[in-house]
């Protein structure tokens, strides 16, 4: 069985993902988890592919889920 593509991201874009759920700000997410803007941006990327979605929101949402239940 091959693994959930949420089930292959980083702890890091998992953690960007988690604080979207609250922060729709790149910028607040960054401060919060003490990142650069550009970072923050890079890991949404990675899990927006990964997730194979097109929008952040989007990808936060199907990891919350997966999260969750």
């Amino acid at each position: 069985m091959e693994p959930h593509p949420l089930d292959i991201l980083t702890p890091s874009e998992r953690n960007v993902l988690r604080v979207l759920l609250r922060e729709r700000d790149q910028k607040a997410i960054a401060r919060q988890l003490n990142l650069s803007p550009e970072t923050v941006k890079t890991h949404l990327r990675n899990a927006r592919e990964k997730a194979g979605v097109r929008t952040s929101s989007a990808a936060a949402t199907r990891y919350d889920f997966r999260v969750v239940h």
